[in-house]
């Protein structure tokens, strides 16, 4: 990749790796967007970039070997950690041939308070995640007074006493994981707005981690649907953080193509590519969105 720059004399310096040009896309860059144009680059190999202070930047960045950079990278309204993972969302997509809406971001936010959020929304961002439904129930009502169409996914566990809670509060919960769980859920089946379900996966049978085991799985499915009358959605799993994740993602989604499930919620921060390359409908992404957890 080339970048050419404008600028004043000894203010600034731009050195990236060269490939071959096959068109140029014009971007315009402030002070203020350095750090975002920074971080824009870094697929293309950026190597280096050192800046003075007070000026403006007229950049010109040649795209090559048919990578097509989001035009939003450069929205000065738009979160710059929301520009990148959209952007690296984009890519794997399309380098594994699949369409540009074959998966949804859920921005988990946990921990986060409603400042660290509001950027996120006012973006237009709309799929968020929570650990906690009484740290959801606390933060979110105010939230979604202004953003009606935010669309809330519980991807922590979820004690059976909050289930009532739960039902009123998420569209979508990830982590139904025990038949007790399972028969709550069922009682309130036809309340309005009743969420979407995922059953969670614990595709490594790990003791400490919540989860169905991939051999129990069939039955449990056939439980909630066929005996309970609940609607089943797709499957979510943990991976174990010793292991590669990519085994685990496809083997749910082995299991989800059993059981006629089509939705895949896999992929965090450090693997959601590699989950979308291997089918996932849903990443759920904090770190590389909010950065480091307190």
């Amino acid at each position: 990749m080339v970048i050419v720059a404008q600028h004043k004399p000894d203010m600034a310096r731009l050195a990236c790796q060269a490939a071959p040009p096959i068109g140029l896309a014009p971007a315009i860059a402030e002070h203020k967007n350095f750090w975002r144009l920074q971080h824009a680059v870094q697929p293309f190999r950026a190597v280096d970039l050192t800046l003075g202070d007070n000026f403006q930047l007229g950049c010109f960045v040649a795209l090559w070997q048919d990578r097509v950079m989001s035009a939003d990278l450069f929205d000065a309204d738009l979160p710059p950690r929301l520009a990148e993972t959209r952007h690296r969302m984009a890519q794997a997509l399309r380098d594994n041939h699949r369409a540009p809406d074959a998966a949804q971001l859920i921005a988990i936010s946990k921990t986060k308070a409603a400042q660290d959020i509001a950027p996120l929304l006012a973006a237009g961002h709309r799929g968020f995640g929570e650990n906690r439904v009484q740290e959801a129930k606390e933060k979110w009502p105010d939230l979604r007074a202004q953003y009606k169409d935010v669309e809330l996914h519980l991807v922590g566990p979820l004690q059976s006493n909050k289930v009532k809670e739960a039902v009123a509060l998420f569209d979508v919960i990830q982590t139904l994981d025990r038949e007790k769980l399972a028969r709550k859920l069922a009682e309130m089946r036809q309340e309005s707005g009743f969420p979407r379900l995922f059953i969670q996966v614990n595709t490594g049978d790990e003791p400490q981690k919540s989860g169905i085991a991939p051999s129990q799985l069939a039955a449990f499915h056939r439980l909630c649907a066929d005996e309970l009358g609940l609607r089943i959605d797709g499957l979510m799993c943990l991976p174990p953080q010793d292991e590669p994740a990519a085994a685990h993602f496809v083997l749910l989604g082995k299991l989800a193509a059993q059981l006629g499930l089509a939705h895949l919620s896999m992929g965090m921060s450090g693997d959601f590519e590699t989950a979308l390359a291997l089918g996932a409908t849903h990443i759920r992404v904090g770190t590389a969105l909010f950065g480091a957890r307190d």
